[in-house]
């Protein structure tokens, strides 16, 4: 897991919003927000409703955002995404499943390639 103080993380989707900004415009659920802050704490709600990040309390009465791996795991890929980075993925499901559905459809490569690469 990793910490990351909650003035930090809500300062970082304040950005997001203010630079993606016509994305949220449309959705109802920010009409009723006037600033990019309110928006971006009404995020981090729904972000800690959804279990993708937990609050805890410290001992100096800081707020600090724990984000579990599983959820670190999706941000990298939809960063990734948002950047435009590209991956070619091999396997033999995706190997067979080319052949099944692709323009030929000729089943019987697909089951000797799955045959080789066992």
């Amino acid at each position: 897991m990793s910490l990351i103080d909650k003035d930090i993380l809500v300062d970082l989707l304040c950005d997001v919003m203010e630079q993606h900004s016509n994305l949220f415009d449309h959705d109802e659920e920010f009409l009723d927000f006037r600033t990019s802050r309110e928006k971006a704490n009404f995020f981090f709600r729904k972000l800690r409703d959804a279990k993708w990040v937990t609050e805890e309390q410290m001992m100096d009465y800081s707020w600090k955002v724990s984000v579990p791996d599983y959820a670190l795991s999706i941000l990298h890929t939809f960063e990734q995404i948002t950047n435009g980075h590209q991956e070619e993925y091999r396997g033999r499901i995706l190997s067979v499943f080319q052949h099944l559905y692709g323009e030929e459809k000729e089943s019987y490569i697909s089951l000797q390639q799955a045959y080789e690469n066992k």
